[in-house]
């Protein structure tokens, strides 16, 4: 990766000649021991590792359910296993057949493999790792910085997850998560930053020759997603089909931040710390931290999914833009969070493996997949489809957790007769050839009794119906 940081002073830490100090942009700051030329004590490194431990604890203990994903990944994870890329759905949904643009099929089958030898609970475990990994080097990028900065850091970061951009990740990160799109923005960010602070005459900024390799690595890396994973150029074609409006119904992951109060408030602070460190830091003052930091919140507030994206942007521009301090020692700070960390873990050893989501109610889906209907499809929600796939293969469900895979108008039937929405109920069992219904609507099952679904099992979490006559126009897909 070409070094687009190294003669700009926002992006790096410079030894001053002969004086045994260090400077963030043009404001010099004491150094670290000069004795020993460390940039951080050894408390700082204590800190480092409890803030990580603290992190991945709260991961551990957060990750208590095995949703629709889990199971959608495993099943994905399970046919890759058995039967290589495939780029048709395998699965017996109503897209059965159709296209299936499965970018992600690697993680899927890395999922799956650890599952096989260390069960769901490995999964967990490897979750928390894949959580505290980037979160390692960010406070290592950071550890200078005093450590009020790194325990905002950490705070800020979790449970972010962070892609280092290089082109041989971006072709991993590509058969990976379409979250590699977010590589395409900071490189993007930084090019147009880096380009502003030039043009301004800003001291030690980026020369142009530079700048235009940043940008050569950005077409590279278009390049090699394209040719590096087994959709081709289809790549962009999956990353467009989150497009589809109807996706909303069953999932609230690709609604605006701005619909969640949590997330209004976290994406709220972070723009305030964001906004605070680039006025204290010295004049003049670089755009290209500050237009980074705030592309990725607008990218975040255009969707919920994006917010992991936040923290780790902002540790890059603690990275940048905050003044080095001289090592202290941390015993209080040390203390306390490994104080935290040890409870965390406590508390996880004590809550045991995660289990499957009540609130999905797989009690039903168990039931429903030893009495399927005897023609047409389950229909329920996405994530009971993806555990009733991952159990029973060969048992006909409307959808799965491929959401992007489907019609609005199939979505829409879906959810508008597991939440009794449709105006049209007939039409729509029709066209999703309904055989049987999982919900747990009490105005959706009494619409479906009234046509022709008889109640076979009731539980808290929702009740199973199947059809007590046949029509032919079931017998479709």
């Amino acid at each position: 990766m070409t070094d687009f940081r190294a003669k700009s002073a926002d992006f790096t830490v410079r030894r001053r000649i002969g004086t045994g100090e260090t400077g963030t942009n043009t404001r010099p700051v004491p150094s670290s021991d000069p004795s020993t030329g460390r940039l951080a004590s050894r408390s700082t490194w204590a800190l480092i590792g409890a803030l990580i431990a603290l992190v991945g604890a709260l991961a551990l203990c957060l990750d208590r359910f095995h949703n629709g994903d889990f199971y959608l990944s495993l099943t994905s994870g399970r046919y890759v296993a058995q039967h290589g890329f495939a780029s048709h759905d395998p699965f017996p949904t109503i897209s059965q057949g159709g296209t299936w643009l499965n970018q992600q099929w690697l993680s899927e089958l890395a999922f799956f493999r650890v599952s096989e030898v260390f069960g769901p609970t490995g999964l967990t475990v490897l979750y928390a790792l894949l959580i505290t990994a980037p979160l390692a080097l960010l406070l290592w990028l950071c550890r200078g910085k005093g450590w009020r900065m790194l325990v905002a850091v950490a705070a800020f970061y979790f449970p972010g997850v962070l892609a280092v951009i290089h082109l041989a990740l971006f072709a991993l990160w590509a058969n990976l998560h379409g979250g590699f799109i977010a590589g395409f923005l900071l490189l993007g960010l930084a090019t147009v930053g880096l380009v502003i602070d030039h043009w301004r005459g800003i001291p030690g900024a980026v020369p142009p020759s530079r700048i235009a390799a940043l940008g050569v690595v950005a077409v590279l890396a278009a390049a090699i997603v394209t040719v590096a994973t087994p959709l081709g150029s289809a790549i962009w074609s999956y990353l467009l089909s989150f497009q589809n409006q109807a996706i909303s119904l069953a999932s609230t992951e690709w609604e605006s931040v701005f619909s969640s109060p949590l997330a209004t408030v976290y994406l709220s602070l972070a723009a305030c710390f964001a906004a605070w460190m680039w006025v204290r830091s010295p004049r003049p003052r670089r755009v290209t931290t500050l237009l980074v930091t705030a592309g990725f919140l607008v990218f975040a507030g255009y969707s919920v999914r994006n917010i992991v994206f936040v923290g780790p942007v902002l540790a890059l521009q603690v990275a940048w833009t905050a003044p080095n301090r001289r090592p202290t020692s941390l015993r209080a700070p040390v203390a306390l969070v490994g104080a935290a960390a040890t409870v965390a873990l406590v508390i996880a050893a004590l809550l045991g493996p995660a289990r499957d989501d009540p609130t999905l109610g797989f009690p039903v889906a168990d039931y429903a997949i030893a009495h399927p209907p005897k023609h047409g499809r389950i229909v329920t929600y996405a994530g009971v489809g993806s555990y009733i796939n991952w159990r029973s293969p060969k048992t006909p469900v409307v959808l799965n957790g491929w959401l992007e895979q489907y019609t609005p108008q199939e979505l829409r039937d879906n959810y508008g007769v597991l939440r009794a929405w449709t105006g049209d109920l007939s039409g729509a069992l029709r066209r999703i050839h309904a055989g049987a219904v999982i919900t747990h609507v009490h105005s959706a099952i009494r619409r479906l009794e009234a046509a022709g679904f008889r109640p076979e099992y009731t539980s808290a979490q929702g009740t199973y119906l199947v059809r007590t006559h046949h029509q032919g126009a079931l017998s479709g897909r």
